[in-house]
């Protein structure tokens, strides 16, 4: 079944010669929608400020759609974050009377510095950690805008006591007054404004989602252990990502703020973080009109005069003590809707039309391998003196559990080295070690001569140390050509600035790189489909080719032969060779002998984490030790023979 996030991000034909298909097609939607509403006059007042009220709460949403959707972090805190940027535009309008383009800047820059700190303070968590922080800033801000007598407490804001009036006299804007759609004989322009923007939001969500910045949330959201392998800051990234959504929230704020000109704290509860999450998820999370399609159904939903009839229907036909309110009608018909559509309205249909539709598959061409950047290639000359990577005397402990114990090895270009033993050997952990998930107790690791001992999995991702898993780590949210393009260097070189303006321009940098890993792998036939539509040699294939997408000097293969069946090892087999030949170093983890003995030049022996014997392959093979290492004798016995 293929995901229905599934993107196609990639360039095409289709996408060239209609670049401003979807901005055109947005643009016209909303101009109608506002032409149907401002036309009809004080008739259409309810209307115009539904309308607005959906664009303001759109802006908000589509930024948590980047948090919940793409990166697969749940937070409750994006209502609080609306209210803080509502009541921020609307203090220093009110109070301070700053110019309209400097309350909107402090609506957008308070939430987005808070966002922040709450990052710092909770980027380590995911889940239930991260969505329980967030709730419980929530029921603190919320409290907060409720008690604060400066925001007029529970009277509103503004209120008549203080200000003699309810509402904020209009701001003006490049010297357009912003009137609210309250009065009839007025041009509600603070809605054309808002829906300006909402427009403008979506165009740059879009923008991100199809970005190299974009895909590394995917990433993220899949395995954060996997994103800093392709290099990605997951902690920076984080924050990046919490502080734009909830300065997004804060836009969406002062938005809502100009639409009402009155601001009550009884509208920013819990409840409003709770429905937006909903309207993300009810609309499709992870889609691009997903939070467009959720957010218009649940505010009307909201705001229908129908639900209200329902309720009373019940507490006049049934029972006016047990009965649905409005919130619990609204929440039974979102639950039965997903149940339908598990993957939200337009996730689901999406879905339903790749299945049902012919799908043009485009195939890559062939391409030799792109020749390494004169940057690396001096390097390499620089450090010509040492080995590429090496190990000295390298050991780890688990409490009290020796893992690594006293390792020591080296790996040049075009070399390949073979790490064997049973389980529990050790070889994982080594890896571990090698690739910096893990820091060794005692010992040393170089790279091109320099000390990388200390140093973080990202640092040496980017440095050019890349790896494959035990078991393949792929994207289902992406697809093949996504996925192998994931790995290269853009995904974590490319900001938040540069994919704001860059977007789908800046993603075909490596585009020579990707073609030939794929093509490497032999899936270049297939780059439309998904993780989930590959055979499971496939996607080893896949993670194969976004290891080498990133451009490594040194590759790290943990079990690559696992699970493939004769003609996959052979594939896989001569491909290592050719790797090789090409000068790139590896190191590999394997059960598979025959496959060792093929393609290693050399192969180090593990048991209980300290190094049995090394050599050729043939001569580590054919010693009796190893052999019984893998037959099961005694461990203690054989340790006692190779210190001998």
């Amino acid at each position: 079944m293929k995901s229905p996030l599934a993107r196609r991000v990639h360039d095409g034909p289709s996408i060239a010669l209609r670049p401003l298909a979807f901005p055109a097609g947005v643009a016209l939607v909303a101009a109608v929608m506002l032409f149907a509403v401002i036309s009809g006059g004080a008739e259409q007042l309810s209307n115009a400020q539904l309308v607005g009220q959906i664009a303001a709460m759109l802006i908000a949403t589509l930024g948590l759609n980047l948090l919940v959707g793409n990166a697969g972090m749940h937070s409750f805190g994006q209502g609080a974050f609306f209210g803080i940027g509502a009541y921020a535009f609307m203090y220093t309008q009110q109070e301070w009377n700053w110019p309209a383009l400097m309350s909107f800047a402090a609506a957008v820059a308070v939430p987005a510095v808070l966002g922040g700190w709450v990052a710092i303070a909770t980027t380590r968590m995911r889940g239930p950690q991260l969505a329980m922080v967030t709730l419980i800033l929530a029921v603190v801000v919320q409290r907060f805008l409720s008690e604060a007598t400066a925001l007029g407490q529970f009277g509103g804001y503004p209120n008549v006591a203080k200000h003699d009036s309810t509402l904020l006299e209009p701001p003006s804007l490049f010297g357009i007054k912003l009137e609210a759609p309250l009065f009839g004989d007025v041009v509600p322009t603070a809605l054309i404004l808002t829906v300006a923007l909402a427009v403008v939001a979506l165009l740059v969500c879009r923008r991100l989602m199809g970005s190299a910045w974009g895909r590394s949330l995917s990433t993220i959201k899949e395995s954060e252990l996997l994103a800093a392998h392709l290099g990605v800051n997951v902690y920076l990234r984080k924050i990046a990502l919490l502080s734009y959504t909830s300065a997004m929230a804060g836009l969406g704020g002062a938005c809502y703020a100009l639409i009402f000109a009155h601001l009550q704290p009884e509208t920013f509860t819990l409840m409003l973080g709770v429905n937006m999450i909903v309207m993300v998820i009810l609309g499709g999370a992870g889609t691009v009109l997903g939070p467009v399609v959720g957010t218009a159904v649940v505010v009307y939903l909201q705001t229908s005069s129908t639900i209200g009839a329902i309720v009373d229907a019940q507490t006049r036909y049934i029972s006016d003590t047990w009965f649905l309110s409005a919130q619990g009608l609204i929440a039974l018909i979102m639950l039965l809707t997903l149940f339908l559509l598990p993957a939200g309205i337009v996730g689901s249909l999406t879905a339903l039309s790749r299945r049902r539709l012919p799908q043009r598959r485009r195939q890559v061409p062939n391409a030799e391998p792109p020749v390494a950047p004169a940057s690396a290639a001096g390097e390499r000359e620089a450090s010509s003196g040492d080995h590429l990577l090496s190990m000295m005397d390298a050991s780890l402990s688990f409490g009290g559990v020796r893992a690594v114990n006293g390792v020591s090895l080296r790996v040049d270009p075009g070399e390949i080295l073979a790490l064997i033993g049973p389980n529990g050997a050790g070889k994982s952990t080594l890896v571990n070690l090698i690739s910096g998930v893990y820091r060794g107790d005692t010992g040393r690791i170089e790279y091109r001569g320099e000390d990388i001992s200390s140093t973080r999995p990202h640092e040496r991702a980017r440095a050019g140390i890349g790896r494959t898993f035990q078991t393949p780590i792929v994207s289902p949210d992406l697809t093949v050509y996504d996925n192998v393009r994931s790995g290269a260097p853009e995904i974590w070189s490319e900001k938040l600035g540069a994919a704001l303006l860059a977007g789908r321009r800046g993603v075909s940098a490596s585009k020579a790189r990707v073609d030939w890993a794929l093509g490497a792998v032999g899936l270049a036939g297939l780059v439309e489909l998904t993780p989930d539509e590959l055979s499971y040699g496939q996607r080893r294939a896949l993670e194969l080719a976004r290891a080498l997408a990133s451009e490594p000097s040194v590759l790290v293969l943990d079990e690559p032969a696992a699970g493939l069946n004769e003609s996959e090892t052979a594939e896989l087999s001569e491909l290592l060779r050719r790797l090789a030949a090409d000068g790139l170093a590896i190191i590999l983890v394997e059960h598979h002998m025959d496959l060792v003995r093929e393609v290693a030049d050399r192969a180090l022996c593990l048991i209980e984490g300290t190094p049995l014997v090394e050599g050729t392959p043939a001569t580590v093979l054919a010693d009796p030790r190893v052999t019984a290492a893998y037959l099961g004798s005694d461990e203690s016995e054989i340790k006692e023979k190779s210190r001998a």
